[in-house]
């Protein structure tokens, strides 16, 4: 038969191992840039997918931040929900390791197109999907 304060023990250990556990899962942090906005593009009217990404630790360079400026300026008209593809690469002190956007896909081929068309203006990432 097991004592009661052994009984104790073993259940103060559990515990702490299970909030532990929770602690080192609950580390990486997201940004929802999705929270109280339609769904349903403004260009193509088309529901959109939610897309999460992991940010980058790099500082962009100016000539990144240019390109991915000038790409902003066609894109609010033209592909305003390309998806991570068109976000620039984020700085070390963002507080968050993820973001969730919203990705129209029919943004997002438009997007490619003019990137294709426009590579000395294209700002494009390498990122890894959390979907």
């Amino acid at each position: 038969m097991i004592s009661f304060s052994k009984q104790i023990s073993q259940s103060i250990a559990a515990s702490s191992l299970v909030v532990a556990s929770l602690l080192m899962v609950g580390c990486s942090t997201t940004n929802d840039r999705t929270k109280g906005k339609s769904d349903i593009c403004p260009v193509h009217h088309v529901q959109m997918e939610k897309e999460t990404y992991k940010l980058g630790r790099k500082n962009p360079t100016p000539e990144s931040l240019e390109q991915w400026s000038a790409a902003q300026k066609i894109a609010a008209q033209q592909f305003p929900y390309p998806g991570s593809q068109a976000e620039p690469l984020s700085g070390p002190n963002i507080p968050w390791d993820y973001e969730t956007l919203y990705r129209c896909p029919q943004c997002a081929a438009a997007y490619q197109k003019w990137a294709e068309e426009n590579p000395q203006e294209k700002f494009s990432s390498k990122r890894s999907s959390r979907n």
